[in-house]
């Protein structure tokens, strides 16, 4: 039996058994109402603006839209007390996931949402991170590096995957809708000898959105494509030269970054200013580094810009 849904409908995260037992049980949401669902390891506690909800796993779709505070406390232990703000859509469910560690560093979690967009064929996908500048693979291949925008998304299941050295993995089922955008921002948990990585609770769409096997997003074209650096390596003026090719320290070799490159960018800060692209293995003149995590280089004779340290070994 195929039960009707309302068009304005649009749930990610429904993965409650209760869901899919009968028509009668699937929430239907108006565009006065939004739903938040909440899982966390272990359980918690779920507090909304100071008071206290249920348990995870959670979900209520009765909320009006609008900003709330979101508080997970697990058996009352302070070290594993945490609380985020979340803003809720009319008619969408927001879907929010905690694994707690033993510190703050040592815990990750992940929140969902869909935003409408003016573009019907297709959707868009956005991520943002802490830390930034971790590499984001979608359905196993590397897109680039956080935060990141991808346009001409395709509908259906895609399994995100957030990974960067020193921190656990990450990875994220959740599904796409034409005419919305999808946006995942996720804390990755500092990596630890007895962990490998973090998979948190899937985020898939209801029956009601129809999944899309094997589907892969697609980048939005670049009208201007960023020169790939691979030429002969020159030191800077003000360095003394190494016989037979080899660099002078102090020098950084771009280090596995899971894309085989690197960007380079004219500011240690992420935006739109990158100037170049360097491979992995590359060796180049060290100049300084802006003490929050950039090196500075120069990527060409005469050329400079900055890199993320975590990419990169110095040698001095």
């Amino acid at each position: 039996m195929i039960c009707p849904m309302k068009p304005h409908l649009l749930l990610i995260g429904l993965f409650f058994s209760f869901f899919l037992a009968g028509c009668s049980q699937l929430p239907f949401l108006t565009k006065k109402q939004s739903a938040l669902q909440v899982n966390s390891t272990p359980p918690a506690g779920v507090y909304l603006d100071g008071s206290l909800v249920g348990q995870t796993p959670y979900y209520d779709d009765k909320l009006k839209p609008g900003t709330y505070a979101v508080r997970l406390l697990v058996d009352g232990d302070p070290t594993k007390d945490w609380q985020t703000d979340v803003t809720l859509a009319p008619s969408i469910v927001t879907v929010l996931a905690r694994q707690f560690g033993a510190t703050s560093d040592d815990s990750s979690h992940y929140l969902l949402a869909l935003e409408a967009i003016n573009q019907k064929d297709s959707g868009q996908l956005d991520v943002a991170s802490t830390p930034e500048n971790v590499i984001v693979k979608v359905d196993g291949r590397p897109e680039g590096f956080s935060p990141l925008h991808l346009e001409n998304v395709t509908e259906g299941d895609h399994v995100l995957t957030l990974t960067a050295p020193g921190y656990q993995e990450l990875t994220i089922k959740a599904q796409t809708k034409n005419g919305y955008k999808l946006i995942a921002t996720a804390q990755l948990a500092r990596a630890t000898e007895l962990t490998e990585g973090a998979v948190l609770d899937q985020a898939t769409p209801s029956a009601q959105l129809d999944a899309t096997a094997g589907a892969k997003l697609t980048p939005a074209p670049k009208t201007s494509p960023t020169p790939k650096v691979t030429g002969t390596l020159t030191p800077t003026p003000t360095k003394k030269a190494a016989a037979a090719g080899e660099l002078e320290p102090p020098y950084v070799t771009i280090t596995e970054t899971g894309t085989g490159w690197l960007r380079v960018r004219s500011e240690p800060e992420v935006g739109d200013n990158e100037v170049a692209q360097v491979d992995v293995g590359d060796k180049f003149p060290y100049l300084e580094s802006s003490g929050t995590g950039w090196y500075k280089i120069e990527f060409e004779s005469g050329k400079q810009g900055w890199i993320v340290s975590r990419y990169a070994k110095l040698t001095e």
